[in-house]
């Protein structure tokens, strides 16, 4: 980190109110580290992150880093209830955030701790010195007050994926230009995203919007002449629906698609980008695979291994996709029994259903939760006959398969669909076929990544 930010200009962080070089980070980090000194933050002692994407967020990450403390990075947030359940469920000793509190670091936005904690919280659990990060799980609803699955990873975790990840990245210093547009808080944004363009020394431009406003986004394009974006697939096919937001697409030089499925009509466009498709888990630090730029043979295509080893249980081309190596995360964290080591030798079950094609290409088909069953015993997995329906229906998006008799299948969408079409797309499943319904689209629930919460989901479809 001291070589990368110390007197340096590069790498370069734009955000809505100014531009950042990265000696001022360091000089900010310093700060920093002088407050978590004179607090009396040791190595190992967790500190809850609650700040949006900004230089004061940098300042932290890098002196947080530096004094190995245990970072829990959650999404920010000006809630003291919610931080304070996230400090609980992480048996944090302190939070950051952008104001004052008892338990408080309050972030002055470019120079350091505006306030200290009046003292540091005492802990029931021991310092976490393996642990550099505490990342929520993906899909961890953020309603339950904090104290959903917690991972930790370690510095060795962290910095396995960006070797093994960096060189296929190609980024360059001074002339890239990273459109940051992911959660800094998750592992795709942080270790895939930006913790790559800070090694690569690149320019890197923040969205204040996260994504989400397609419009800042095609601004951003306009004028700012960006190479480099890494996405999820919801805001990929957001920006595919219209044309400039396709010349966008078609315009990067490099990024990843990844944190969820790619269906076939976003696969199919993106055959013409230099984009590639990412797959991992924050339990891999995040990365598992990558594909090459462009290659999309097929949608649910992952990529390949990167950096690790995988195989599949149960089958010989299809299965549930196992991985380990280096990316394997030290442990997990629990609100109630706190750190629990796992052994880097281990096989970690990713819950993913995977096939492999005759061609060796790897194919998501669907999540083991995902999976249901018939009163025969017949499991079904849902999500790759989803996708079958999408890429059968023009406009199709809002779709679910399930059984609530155990003897019939029922389809759910938000718009009507032609029987006899589902029926044929159901192929052998297609004599069971008993209901298809149309409700709301508000009854389908996603996570951020468009992610189909489908427990959720079927409680909002079932009369």
């Amino acid at each position: 980190m001291r070589e990368r930010f110390k007197e340096k200009p590069y790498p370069l962080f734009v955000f809505a109110e100014g531009i950042i070089p990265a000696a001022s980070v360091w000089t900010g980090a310093r700060l920093w580290v002088e407050a978590f000194r004179n607090a009396g933050l040791k190595p190992g002692d967790r500190v809850v992150v609650a700040l949006p994407p900004s230089a004061a967020w940098l300042q932290v990450f890098v002196a947080g880093v530096w004094e190995g403390l245990t970072l829990a990075l959650v999404p920010p947030t000006n809630d003291a209830a919610t931080i304070d359940d996230a400090v609980s469920a992480t048996d944090a000793r302190a939070a950051i955030c952008e104001f004052d509190g008892g338990d408080y670091f309050n972030a002055d936005p470019y120079a350091g701790a505006a306030s200290t904690p009046d003292a540091l919280r005492k802990t029931r659990f021991p310092a976490t010195p393996d642990a550099r990060f505490l990342l929520r799980t993906s899909g961890t609803n953020g309603g339950t007050g904090g104290r959903g699955r917690w991972i930790a990873l370690s510095d060795s975790n962290v910095l396995a994926v960006v070797d093994s990840h960096l060189p296929h990245l190609a980024l360059c210093e001074e002339t890239s230009r990273v459109l940051s547009v992911l959660p800094w808080s998750h592992a795709f944004g942080l270790v895939i995203d930006l913790l790559p363009a800070i090694f690569s020394g690149a320019e890197i431009h923040r969205d204040p919007h996260g994504g989400r406003d397609v419009s800042a986004l095609l601004e951003a394009f306009a004028h700012t002449g960006i190479t480099d974006c890494s996405m999820v697939p919801l805001t990929a096919k957001r920006l595919m629906a219209t044309e400039t937001g396709r010349e966008f697409l078609l315009s990067l030089q490099g990024g990843v698609v990844g944190g969820a499925n790619v269906d076939e009509t976003l696969a199919a466009f993106l055959r013409g980008s230099r984009l590639r498709v990412g797959y991992g888990q924050t339990e891999a630090s995040p990365g598992i695979a990558l594909g090459a730029p462009g290659y999309f043979p097929h949608g649910g295509y992952i990529g390949v291994p990167v950096g690790c080893e995988t195989r599949l249980e149960e089958g010989d081309d299809t299965g549930t996709l196992y991985f380990r190596g280096a990316n394997a995360c030290a442990g997990e964290w629990s609100p109630d029994t706190g750190f629990a080591p796992l052994a880097a030798s281990d096989w970690r079950d990713t819950g993913d259903i995977v096939r492999t094609t005759d061609t060796g290409d790897l194919l998501f088909t669907g999540r083991v939760d995902g999976c249901f069953k018939l009163a025969n015993g017949r499991a079904i997995v849902a999500e790759p006959l989803e996708n079958a329906l999408r890429s059968a229906i023009p406009f199709l998006e809002n779709v679910l398969l399930c059984s609530n008799d155990g003897e019939t299948l029922e389809v759910a969408s938000d718009q009507p669909l032609p029987r006899q079409t589902v029926a044929t797309v159901l192929g052998s499943l297609g004599a069971l076929l008993g209901v298809v319904r149309v409700v709301p689209a508000e009854a389908f629930v996603y996570t951020a990544k468009g992610t189909l919460r489908r427990r959720e989901t079927l409680q909002n479809i079932v009369p």
